[in-house]
């Protein structure tokens, strides 16, 4: 008699105890909102392999993969989410803003950025970092070069931009060194059309009277 008390208190420790295991294994996972099978679940249907545990002071789930890349473990989702991954939003994208004008004067009635093709029409252009003939030069272009004009200033200077070198530069005199079609032949400076002074008529000398 007496040994069949003793068997059922050794019975009713084992369980109380073994009850008393589970619940203190199962209390992080409630508190934390997910169960180990939601978790084992989330990372099988993800594909992913690695250890996941818990932390202690956020009571957050965390996983690392073979890479060393760190998963979260979304409650709302049930799924694991790489750290470092903008969340996806539905909000609108907001517009970018337009570039600010490169040229300081534009002339009026044209845009700050123009998409005009011309073509070198010189052996040699030379580019300047701003429309001023003494500023340093960013680098020169061959004759048949196509470029873009991005401004034009009231001065005679023209902006412009090379696609294929990414040159960017200032341009004096453009209506001689550019032109909107590919010339045969570079211009030289002989080439060009000097306007000849008027000639004053000499009175005839007259014979002097005998």
């Amino acid at each position: 008699m007496i040994n069949a008390k003793i068997k059922y208190a050794f019975v009713i420790t084992f369980i109380t105890t073994f009850l008393f295991i589970c619940l203190g294994v199962a209390s992080p996972q409630s508190k934390s909102g997910a169960t180990i099978s939601e978790l084992r679940q989330a990372k099988k249907e993800q594909g992913l392999v690695g250890p996941f545990f818990q932390d202690s002071a956020s009571k957050k789930w965390f996983l690392e993969d073979r890479e060393g890349n760190s998963y979260k473990f979304d409650e709302i989702t049930k799924k694991w989410k790489k750290i470092g991954e903008e969340p996806a939003t539905t909000a609108a994208p907001q517009p970018k803003a337009s570039p600010e004008p490169k040229a300081a004067t534009v002339r009026t009635g044209q845009s700050s950025v123009i998409h005009d093709k011309y073509y070198v029409a010189v052996k040699t252009l030379k580019l300047l970092r701003q429309p001023d003939r003494s500023a340093g030069e960013v680098g020169s272009l061959d004759f048949r070069t196509k470029v873009e004009k991005l401004a034009e200033n009231d001065h005679g200077w023209m902006q412009v931009h090379q696609r294929e070198r990414n040159l960017t530069g200032w341009v004096y005199g453009h209506r001689w060194s550019l032109e909107k079609y590919e010339l045969e032949r570079p211009r030289t400076a002989g080439g060009r059309k000097k306007v000849s002074k008027p000639t004053e008529e000499k009175p005839e000398a007259k014979p002097d009277p005998m």
